[in-house]
């Protein structure tokens, strides 16, 4: 390939993006790559994962040649520029782009793009982290050898080692418990010596370690924000469609995870507020239906109640059940 054709190592493009309106409002993000998808997963380059009307997926930047163009990846879900849907469109310095809740700049930086031919290979770029924006992401300088490939295998699986340690040790003690001891079988019952002893209770010492090592890497923070932010949007999901109830859950699950996950707190306590309306609604309902002896929709009025508080130790459980026999029993006496 002749150099007029290659992309320089050395000019490599940059573009910053801010976030000028939705959940991470103020944010900014600088990429090296000449292509990068914008999405709500955490795989995506660019993740607006506070953001639960952004698609997993959503979008794709790349470098055509001349220029960056943005492509929608969901049509239902699409993206806006001056407000207008588009599924594939130049984009220049200053474009807002809308994706869900959340609108951001894009600004060109540096003059090393020329140098990018169309038919380029694009490099793989650094994932992005979760928890909203990575930091600023490089496009590799050069092909990963091949022990970069053997280093990035042995980190996407950090318990190989502890495990191996762990099966070794255990491997130890049953080939010393086992294992014949010269021409004779060794005798299971033996009385063994004050090392020995010693040797054992640091084996058994070194397992529980390495059982407390697993244990914390599974209770790693990281994981635990992910966890309470998909909680979170399963219960916004749930609170748009009026199912409050089972938003409460989720937004419980969410705060067990992160106490301190704003959101999750605020819409925790709207939804409680939408259900204790909601249930009060159909207590009001059901005494005007009672007053006007219509007691067949009495009935279901305040049955609606006692499936919804479900603890009958509760005063309105008390007071919905206790009205919805006496509706109950005028239903049967008309009979």
């Amino acid at each position: 390939m002749s150099d007029s054709k290659a992309l320089s190592l050395n000019q490599q493009p940059e573009t910053e993006w801010t976030v000028i309106s939705g959940p991470l409002s103020g944010t900014r993000m600088k990429m090296t790559s000449v292509q990068f998808s914008i999405g709500r997963s955490h795989e995506c380059e660019l993740a607006l994962q506070n953001d639960p009307k952004v698609s997993r997926k959503h979008a794709r930047v790349y470098w055509d040649g001349s220029k960056f163009r943005i492509q929608s990846l969901v049509s239902q879900n699409p993206v806006l520029i001056d407000g207008k849907p588009i599924s594939d469109s130049e984009i220049n310095a200053g474009t807002i782009i809308q994706l869900g809740q959340s609108q951001l700049r894009f600004d060109q930086m540096g003059s090393g793009l020329a140098a990018v031919p169309m038919n380029a290979p694009h490099l793989a770029p650094v994932p992005g982290f979760g928890g909203g924006f990575p930091p600023a992401m490089q496009m590799p300088s050069r092909p990963p050898s091949s022990s970069s490939k053997r280093k990035k295998q042995t980190q996407s699986s950090p318990f190989t080692l502890k495990r191996i340690i762990i099966y070794g040790a255990i491997g130890l003690v049953l080939w010393m418990i086992l294992s014949p001891g010269g021409s004779k079988k060794k005798n299971l019952f033996e009385f063994r010596t004050e090392k020995q002893i010693q040797a054992d209770i640091q084996t058994a010492q070194d397992l529980q370690k390495a059982a407390e090592k697993m244990r914390a890497d599974r209770l790693n923070p990281t994981v635990a924000e992910r966890n309470a932010q998909e909680h979170y949007v399963k219960g916004f999901r749930d609170f748009e469609k009026g199912q409050y109830e089972r938003s409460i859950s989720s937004f419980q699950a969410c705060l067990a995870l992160n106490p301190d996950h704003p959101l999750c707190n605020r819409y925790l306590k709207l939804s409680q507020k939408k259900f204790g309306e909601l249930v009060q609604y159909h207590m009001v309902l059901g005494r005007q239906y009672r007053d006007q002896n219509q007691f067949r929709a009495c009935r279901s009025s305040f049955r609606n109640v006692m499936v919804m508080i479900k603890d009958p130790s509760s005063p309105i459980y008390k007071e919905a059940k206790t009205n919805y026999m006496a509706c109950n029993s005028m239903v049967e006496n008309r009979f």
